[in-house]
């Protein structure tokens, strides 16, 4: 080990496994499998990754709900009793899901003293979902991201000692966008016309992948967006 300056001898660690094992993914599904096989219901869903758990249930109100996520808490605190696990509660979350305005869901969730109570938005593994499942708070903290890319290539694009043209596409294509477009199959549903317009989702990436283009190629601000995908070789959002 070193710390500040200094190698300590070698230290034995006769147990687990390296950081970073491609074990450890696999480890954990057999660890966590009863986990995850709480939920039994037709109605009830249990989802997790690693150590990020997931609980939903689906009743026509927001104490049906809550009733029943509590049973489900309680047999997931059986089971870290038995396996010796914590969990680290404050880092709970509730949300209701419904686009009925009229349905009220102040419904909170008590488990082990802990009062849980309702949120508006709910982020799991990369995802903001809000009560109406609409993702309009994603979407701007992906635009927001993605216009912070946009502002870190215009910065080493510079045209007489800035990168060659392939590394800076390469960059944009290796790094920015797979940022940008994660698990869109999730917040982007052409199909589904019950969420958000997906043609304003469209238009805000276009603006900005047309601010990541034109600091790549060059071009006038005035640029069409199609020429400069044709220029580039780069496909539309």
């Amino acid at each position: 080990m070193r710390f500040n300056g200094i190698n300590t001898d070698l230290i034995s660690i006769p147990t687990g496994i390296p950081q970073g094992s491609p074990l450890s993914p696999i480890l954990y599904i057999l660890y966590n499998s009863d986990l995850l096989d709480i939920p039994k219901e037709e109605k009830q869903l249990g989802l997790g990754y690693i150590d990020d758990i997931l609980y939903g249930v689906q009743n026509k109100t927001a104490m049906g709900n809550a009733r029943e996520l509590k049973r489900l808490l309680d047999r997931s605190e059986q089971w870290r009793q038995r396996h010796g696990a914590q969990f680290e509660k404050s880092k709970y979350v509730l949300i209701h899901f419904t686009r009925n305005s009229a349905i009220k869901m102040e419904a909170t969730v008590t488990i082990d003293g802990t009062r849980i109570q309702p949120s508006t938005e709910a982020k799991y593994l990369g995802v903001i979902f809000d009560q109406k499942l609409k993702f309009h708070t994603h979407v701007k903290r992906v635009i927001a991201k993605a216009t912070k890319y946009a502002l870190a290539i215009a910065g080493i694009a510079k045209s007489r000692w800035g990168p060659k043209f392939k590394y800076l596409r390469r960059l944009f294509t290796a790094v920015a966008a797979p940022r940008i477009d994660y698990v869109a199959i999730i917040w982007h549903r052409p199909k589904d016309t019950q969420t958000a317009p997906t043609t304003s989702q469209l238009r805000s990436f276009s603006a900005v992948q047309g601010r990541i283009m034109r600091a790549i190629t060059g071009c006038f601000r005035t640029t069409a967006l199609t020429a400069m995908e044709h220029e580039t070789g780069l496909l539309s959002p």
